[in-house]
């Protein structure tokens, strides 16, 4: 397997994180609003940073050399 089709696939696999990490970070918010608890915003706030961190880190290119 050449270098190019595995940094590709470590790509995808960054663009996945970031889509779960964004959904989870809905899903506590969510949860945050529902039942008023200070404990879900932190994690939604700490995994919403660590989705732009890594989109972030994506359009720009500092992590594009595995």
């Amino acid at each position: 397997m050449s270098l190019s089709k595995l940094s590709k696939i470590f790509e995808i696999l960054a663009v996945l994180l970031i889509l779960v990490n964004s959904y989870y970070t809905y899903y506590q918010v969510r949860l945050y609003m529902e039942t008023k608890k200070k404990k879900h915003l932190w994690q939604g706030v700490l995994y919403l940073v660590l989705a732009l961190v890594f989109l972030l880190n994506l359009l720009f290119g500092t992590y594009r050399s595995f």
